[in-house]
C-alpha cells in the first residue's frame, strides 16, 4: 500500500497544465498543521453552487459570515474531521472514503487526486477552501471535442465553541 500511497496524484494545477511538474507525490510522512485538526462543516450554499476560484470562495465568506451571525445558527450539509497523524472521518454528507490528509492536501489513497485545502480566518472563524473532486466529465472518444476541465471549489466552516452547528438531517415522515 506504500507505493499506492507515494504514486503522484492529479491537483487542480496539474488539471489545467497537463504537466507532470504539477502532480503531487507524498512523501510518506504526516506533516502535521494543528490548525486543520477537528471538524470542518460543508457550507450549503445552494443545489450545485460551488465556487470556481479560491478568490471567489473567499468573497462568498464575509456574506455567509454576516448571515450566520444575524440568524444566530446555520446547518451545515455533512462533511468530516481531520484527526492528527492523517485520517479523515466523515461527518456525514460528502464523504471522502479512502482519503488522507497531510499539511494542505487531502489525498486519495485509491483515488487518483491531491485536493488542495486553503485555511482563511475571517472575524475569528476559521473556514477552509476546498478543491472539489478531480472529475473529468468527457464522453468523447477521440478528446478532440472535450470540454475542458474546469475547477470548483466548496466552503467549509470550522466546528467548534466559537460556532454552533447542527447537522442538517432530513426527517423522516411517519406515515
Amino acid at each position: 500500500i506504500d507505493f499506492i500511497l507515494k504514486s503522484p496524484k492529479k491537483t487542480v494545477r496539474y488539471m489545467q497544465s497537463k504537466n507532470d511538474r504539477d502532480l503531487y507525490s507524498y512523501s510518506g510522512k504526516f506533516t502535521p498543521d494543528k490548525s486543520m485538526l477537528g471538524g470542518w462543516g460543508i457550507l450549503w450554499l445552494g443545489r450545485g453552487v460551488y465556487c470556481k476560484t479560491v478568490a471567489e470562495a473567499e468573497a462568498k465568506i464575509k456574506p455567509w459570515l454576516a448571515d450566520w451571525k444575524a440568524k444566530g445558527s446555520y446547518k451545515t450539509k455533512g462533511g468530516f474531521t481531520l484527526s492528527d497523524g492523517g485520517g479523515v472521518k466523515s461527518l456525514g454528507g460528502v464523504v471522502y472514503p479512502d482519503h488522507f490528509w497531510t499539511k494542505g492536501m487531502l489525498i486519495g489513497k485509491y483515488a487518483d487526486q491531491a485536493l488542495e485545502m486553503h485555511k482563511v480566518s475571517v472575524g475569528g472563524v476559521d473556514f477552509m477552501i476546498l478543491a472539489r473532486p478531480l472529475v473529468v466529465e468527457d464522453s468523447t472518444v477521440s478528446g478532440e471535442d472535450a470540454k475542458p476541465w474546469k475547477p470548483n471549489y466548496a466552503i467549509l466552516v470550522k466546528q467548534g465553541d466559537k460556532l454552533k452547528f447542527e447537522e442538517k438531517t432530513k426527517k423522516k415522515k411517519k406515515k
